[in-house]
């Protein structure tokens, strides 16, 4: 995860660092390891770092955008599918 973090920084033309490695492993933890559901927490994890002028994103942050950015399953915590559903829903398309 920290690589594909490295590498988007990098085409957006910021420099490495910016994640610190217990905020790339929460970041796949969280993702489930997909890619797309990993930017959107990424992007949300610096927003929250942004906020407390923290110069380097934390697990904390990541936590605060996780909780932030998608809404819980109802029967699984854990479940990527319930991302997906809602994306879908917000899309007009049914699950």
């Amino acid at each position: 995860m920290q690589a594909y973090l490295v590498h988007h920084i990098a085409v957006a033309g910021g420099k490495g660092g910016l994640f610190a490695d217990d905020a790339a492993t929460a970041l796949h933890q969280s993702s489930g390891g997909i890619l797309r559901k990993a930017g959107f927490l990424a992007r949300g994890a610096m927003l929250a770092a942004a906020q407390e002028r923290c110069p380097v994103v934390t697990a904390e942050h990541v936590r605060i955008a996780t909780t932030e950015t998608f809404k819980p399953n109802p029967g699984s915590r854990t479940d990527p599918g319930a991302w997906l559903i809602c994306q879908r829903n917000v899309r007009g398309r049914k699950a």
